[in-house]
């Protein structure tokens, strides 16, 4: 997963505790506004797509907000967070990672028109 250049700390907590969905909470400082486009762009780029229409009632904090997920080997659901804090510009990504998430989707094969049996002689 890409995240923009800057001074990154970050906090890794298995929320399950099976290993298989873990959290990660990445914080970069060191930045300015303008990293929140390149790290908007940087995820579209990798193959992220933007998640629409979710509210998610802790982004209420957030200057600026998008969500992206990404399904592959696993599934990747990242909440980018944009803020001013005063001291400087911060980003912060939450990542849910779902390992295992399956095969990614194959769309099913293109069968022949149905054509119905005659009935059975009487």
């Amino acid at each position: 997963m890409p995240v923009v250049k800057g001074t990154i700390q970050g906090k890794y907590d298995d929320v399950v505790g099976d290993g298989r969905s873990p959290f990660w909470y990445l914080t970069v400082t060191g930045v300015d506004a303008s990293s929140y486009d390149k790290a908007e762009q940087l995820l579209l780029n990798a193959g992220f797509s933007r998640d629409q229409g979710r509210d998610d009632h802790d982004l209420q904090s957030c200057g600026r907000h998008s969500e992206f997920t990404k399904l592959a080997a696993e599934y990747y659901d990242i909440t980018l967070c944009g803020n001013d804090t005063g001291s400087g510009y911060q980003l912060k990504y939450n990542v849910f990672l779902i390992h295992d998430a399956g095969p990614t989707p194959v769309p099913p094969p293109t069968l022949p028109p149905f054509e119905p049996t005659p009935p059975f002689p009487n």
